[in-house]
């Protein structure tokens, strides 16, 4: 360990502050006690620096480490200060974000400036989603846009279905707490622009989107090279997404070291000749890292390709001052600016990922590419392709098993094709966005890259389309850590090749295994209900083993919500296919009876009142769900649990399960 840390000096004090930031996640810590405990440590240091002796050399670590966890910690609970929500008043506020088409809305982000109330001005610094009602007034809105505004803002909820993305969490990560919406007579724009480095950004982004745009390429072609080059993903539709994901390309879309190193390479092909002149090295690490920032500003400053243009640029600057640099080093010290801008990125999935698979291909990739020799140029190339989709792949494994509930088989076949086009796709959208005023020129480029964009995604297709193309895998929190754990013990054995690495292999293998055998063991004697808050079609889903149903009022549309709410649940509980069901069929099997409104699941009567039918006296239901809030037809039945998709009121029982405030239900037995 400690020659680690001599090789890699920035490791201990990026971990620290990482620790520091998952601590003040976990724990509520005042800043006042942070900051106390922080000059404690501070005097112990200058006093032993003062009286330095070689047997002080443990503690002086230490005490190192221990400032870093509570800066990472102060910085954190800085960071994620709740701001003030005014409930009333009039707000003004600055578009973020160019609004998004939705189906029966524009999406934007606004930031809360000040808020005007009883005659007195708050200033304030708040972002709140904001979806405007369809209309011509929206469409003008642009970035650094001004508005008045007088509906409160909600708070944002989560739906409280099992296994939900966090959706609120998320958003409070990046300082969003509430969200509104907007009809046309709610709001009014004001002459004033504001600018600033995030609305910039975006205005610029815009036009050069505006430039893909108008040169017909396609709808779909279009919004696959905004996501490809301009990091601009709102476009993509669901189908197009899940295409790129079940064939192992979906990093390709998300703008991050891949794409920033083409950049890079098409500088340093472009301008390396500047680097046989003394003075010439200096204005191309300018050059280089203006090239660099410049990029990650138009692509919306995202933590994955921050991080790259960090690692870039400091591989430049140490290269032409004639420093050797430590790739690890350069990863670490990039991971903490990050990390001192905004703590929040550690929770970042592409920022997890990003890291992982860097780290995969600097340390995996020489050691899988070493077992087979190729000798032709062609073949080194395809080789070298192959073995860093597999280096990145591993490393990255247990994250996206475990986020997405998915592994790709094809990968490696996908890469091998998919890479090289990405470096073709940016050339040409450089070239586009660069020869968009010369009329034929720019007409050409126009052409060969919506047909280059078209062909790749057909590929992609038939990959997606080839015979158990994804594999559905999910992993537990315990899970992932087993697996990371057996994975960094295998690391340590190729390095060290001592065999108590092997045993703590094995032990977190068997452990896992373990795991494994008890949860499957739990799922054979589980039966289980869920009722979805999906409103305003109600959705059950009923679970015997691995035998499921899902009984619903209306049919689910394949690009309902819900849907792949009902998808996560089958993943994460290892599930066959449901069979659905609407109810008012009629159905049965050895597990399920379905006949109108009334279901007998695995020795449980469940009524689904939508009707306000009276309910038989012999049928004594054990669960009622009711689109209704007033349930007067249910007196004489005890030990009823009542589910309701209506809105609470205030003079409701208690002991009803509103699904709009308490979230889905659901009951095992």
């Amino acid at each position: 360990m400690k020659n680690l840390v001599q090789k890699i000096p920035s490791l201990r004090i990026t971990l620290a502050f990482a620790v520091g930031i998952l601590i003040a996640n976990k724990f509520a810590v005042a800043v006042t006690s942070l900051l106390i405990a922080g000059t404690v440590i501070l005097i112990l240091i200058a006093i032993l620096n003062r009286f330095y002796s070689f047997r002080f050399e443990t503690v002086f670590g230490w005490l190192v480490t221990a400032l870093f966890v509570l800066l990472g910690s102060s910085f954190y609970t800085l960071n994620n200060q709740t701001p003030t929500f005014y409930e009333d008043g009039v707000f003004w506020g600055t578009v973020l974000e160019a609004p998004e088409e939705k189906p029966k809305s524009y999406k934007s982000l606004v930031q809360i400036d000040a808020v005007k109330d009883s005659g007195h001005i708050f200033k304030t610094n708040e972002k709140v989603l904001v979806y405007f009602e369809k209309s011509e007034a929206a469409t003008k809105l642009k970035p650094g846009s001004t508005i008045l505004f007088s509906r409160v803002p909600e708070l944002i909820r989560n739906n409280g279905n099992p296994y939900e993305f966090d959706y609120k969490k998320y958003l409070s990560r990046k300082k969003i707490h509430r969200r509104t919406y907007l009809a046309e007579s709610d709001w009014s724009a004001t002459p004033i622009q504001k600018r600033s480095v995030k609305t910039v950004a975006e205005n610029a982004r815009e036009k050069l989107l505006h430039i893909y745009r108008e040169k017909n390429l396609g709808t779909s072609e279009t919004e696959i090279l905004s996501a490809l080059t301009l990091g601009y993903k709102r476009g993509l539709d669901p189908e197009t997404k899940q295409t790129f994901s079940a064939a192992g390309a979906m990093h390709v879309l998300a703008v991050s070291g891949l794409h920033v190193g083409i950049i890079f390479g098409i500088f340093a092909f472009l301008f390396g000749f500047l680097q046989k002149q003394k003075r010439g090295k200096y204005f191309y690490v300018i050059l280089a890292v203006s090239v660099l920032w410049g990029y990650a500003f138009i692509t919306g400053l995202s933590p994955s390709v921050m991080r790259a243009a960090a690692m870039f640029s400091l591989v430049c600057i140490a290269g032409n001052i004639q420093r050797q640099t430590n790739i690890y080093n350069t990863l670490t010290v990039s991971a903490f600016l990050l990390l001192l801008l905004n703590p929040n990125n550690l929770f970042e999935v592409g920022f997890q990922l990003s890291y992982a698979a860097v780290f995969g291909i600097v340390y995996l990739q020489p050691k899988i590419a070493g077992l087979i020799e190729v000798k032709t140029k062609v073949g080194k190339f395809f080789w070298a392709l192959l073995t860093v989709s597999v280096a990145a792949q591993i490393a990255t494994f247990p994250l996206t098993a475990y986020y997405f509930n998915q592994f790709p088989l094809y990968f490696w076949l996908s890469n091998l094709v998919v890479i090289p086009a990405v470096f073709v796709l940016i050339a040409l959208g450089i070239a586009l966005l660069l020869l968009s005023s010369v009329p034929i020129l720019s007409g050409i480029v126009a052409f060969l890259t919506g047909w280059a964009v078209k062909l790749v995604y057909v590929f992609l297709e038939r990959i997606e389309n080839l015979p158990y193309a994804v594999q559905n895998i999910s992993l537990t929190k315990s899970a992932l850590f087993l697996v990371i754990s057996f994975l960094l013990f295998t690391f340590l054995f190729i390095e060290r090749k001592r065999v108590r690495h092997i045993k703590l292999m094995l032990l977190a293998l068997i452990i896992l295994a373990a795991s494994n055998l008890a949860f499957q063991y739990k799922q054979l004697h589980n039966s289980e209900l869920i009722v979805y808050n999906n409103s305003p079609n109600a959705v059950i889903q009923l679970i015997s083993s691995k035998t499921n149903y899902v009984l619903s009022e209306q049919a689910i549309d394949s690009s309902n919500y819900i849907l792949r709410q009902i998808n996560t649940v089958i993943k994460k509980q290892r599930l066959d296919q449901p069979t659905y069901l609407t109810l008012g069929d009629n159905y049965s099997d050895s597990i399920l009876f379905l006949h109108k409104n009334v279901i007998d699941f695995e020795g449980k009567i469940i009524w689904f009142d939508h009707n306000q039918q009276k309910i038989p006296a012999e049928l004594n239901p054990a669960f009622v769900v009711s689109t209704k809030s007033t349930f007067e037809n249910l007196c004489g039945f005890s030990d009823v649990t009542v589910v309701s998709t209506a809105y609470p009121k205030p003079t409701d029982s208690q002991n009803i399960h509103f699904l709009r405030s308490k979230g889905a239900f659901y009951m095992k037995w």
